[in-house]
């Protein structure tokens, strides 16, 4: 009987299968053995904490190998940062390895000023700290204890204030970056502490010379507010910088407020009676004289911020740092109060 077409490619395909199984029965597909390098893989790790190079406090996650840092990544569970982090923040792993960095404390020898160090153990400082502060009390000279603390707002400063009320000692410096905020919300709301500004539900955000982008208290904040897309309207936040130069920040502004410097100087005044006052000194042609920004554009900008729902006025340190400046900086702040923000 004669095969058709069909059953003689059968045929020709089995046989061929056949072949290579049997030429290829002694191939493992494995990697090739590899000789004994002396290396194994790392022990890894993951630790969540707060960047402290900056105010900002963003989040931060550390990728630890074997109990050596080598990694520092933002965290997306912050909710200020939401997984953001600065250059600065970043370079936290080259800042804790700096050949020149401090590894343990340190102790003077030689006469103040002489630059003469020697290393001790952590141990060893807090046995010579209680020494010296017990010295202190026993001699009833408690005001000889000042302490040097860097940026430690919140529980860090309470521990600080604490320690010196029970000590006896009113020598409290810190790098703190008061801008006169806390004294604003003091004096408006009665709680002496630096606000919280919701930049990134707001439709619009009239800034005062804050340099949101540049150094204000959270850059981070700033850039997450205006590129989320979360936003209700889908295109984030309006910006309006009202500011003496046309800096960085004024440059990434929807729109900048070029006014003369010496307004906030010579024509700001206080904030008692202040709704009287702003009618009878500030009217929209004074305030255009002062500044020579064009009433149009006041009218404009103010309607905007009445409108808008929410909106934030924020106020830089330039403003409230300068002459009269806690007064500028209580009529920003109360845009916010007008608006109910």
């Amino acid at each position: 009987m004669k095969p058709t077409r069909r059953e003689f490619l059968w045929t020709m395909g089995a046989t061929a299968t056949a072949l290579g199984l049997h030429q290829t029965q002694d191939v493992f597909w494995t990697a090739e053995a590899e000789p004994d390098l002396g290396w194994a893989p790392g022990i890894e790790d993951h630790v969540t904490s707060t960047c402290l190079v900056c105010p900002a406090r963003c989040g931060i996650r550390a990728r630890i190998v074997d109990g050596r840092l080598v990694r520092i990544s933002g965290n997306p569970l912050h909710p200020m940062s939401r997984g953001g982090l600065c250059p600065r923040g970043i370079a936290g792993v080259q800042t804790l390895y700096h050949p020149e960095r401090l590894d343990s404390p340190m102790v003077r020898v030689g006469s103040r000023g002489g630059g003469e160090w020697r290393k001790i153990t952590p141990e060893g400082a807090v046995t010579l700290l209680a020494e010296r502060l017990q010295a202190l009390r026993e001699a009833g000279r408690p005001e000889g204890l000042a302490l040097l603390a860097g940026y430690c707002a919140g529980t860090m400063h309470d521990v600080w204030r604490q320690f010196l009320n029970a000590f006896g000692s009113p020598n409290h410096v810190s790098d703190d970056y008061d801008d006169g905020t806390a004294s604003i919300m003091r004096l408006m709301h009665g709680i002496p502490r630096r606000p919280a500004y919701d930049l990134d539900r707001a439709e619009l955000v009239l800034s005062f010379g804050a340099p949101l982008f540049e150094s204000w208290w959270s850059p981070l904040q700033a850039f997450v507010a205006f590129a989320s897309p979360e936003h209700e309207n889908g295109r984030g936040a309006r910006f309006v910088q009202v500011d003496t130069r046309f800096s960085r920040t004024a440059a990434r502004a929807h729109e900048w407020v070029g006014i003369r410097a010496r307004f906030l100087s010579q024509h700001v005044t206080g904030f008692e009676e202040y709704r009287s006052l702003v009618l009878r000194h500030f009217r929209a042609e004074d305030v255009s004289t002062m500044t020579g920004v064009p009433v149009e554009r006041i009218t404009a900008v103010a309607r905007e911020f009445a409108r808008a729902r929410p909106a934030v006025a924020v106020c830089g340190s330039d403003v409230m740092l300068a002459p009269n400046g806690l007064f500028a900086g209580l009529a920003v702040h109360s845009l916010n109060v007008l608006v109910g923000s």
